[in-house]
């Protein structure tokens, strides 16, 4: 077991919470400075940081159990992934071999043709998702 992994795994994920977990405990936590006493039941500071971190464990338990479940349903398809992963392989050889044209006797055209409005459409999403992208 490599601590030095584990320590630094858990200080870069801390900065995750720094800045959400951070920010609401900050908002629950001031929140009595702004509003009128007199009105409002002024919560014991324990109690908010208990509450808040109670719901925080239990939403994180009952995420973490409801995608082992799910998780759990798929263990019997590992041998689909084998069969996939070499389906995968042999279609990437095959491509290799077409793109190096080695093979002139397997058929395929040397050239992918498209329309003219095709290309102009695949090249205004492209240029849409890759703005989008960089925005």
């Amino acid at each position: 077991m490599n601590l030095t992994l584990i320590f630094l795994t858990g200080f870069f994920g801390s900065m995750h919470c720094v800045g959400m977990c951070g920010a609401i405990v900050a908002a629950y936590s001031t929140q009595d400075n702004f509003q009128d006493r007199s009105t409002t039941r002024k919560w014991n500071p324990l109690l908010k940081h208990l509450a808040y971190n109670s719901g925080r464990v239990l939403s994180y338990i009952f995420v973490g159990a409801l995608l082992g479940a799910v998780g759990g349903g798929f263990s019997g398809l590992q041998s689909v992934g084998k069969w996939f992963s070499s389906a995968a392989g042999v279609l990437l050889i095959l491509c290799g071999i077409w793109m190096m044209r080695i093979f002139p006797w397997m058929g395929f055209p040397r050239e992918i043709q498209l329309h003219e409005e095709k290309k102009s459409f695949l090249l205004n999403v492209y240029t849409k998702t890759y703005r989008a992208l960089l925005a």
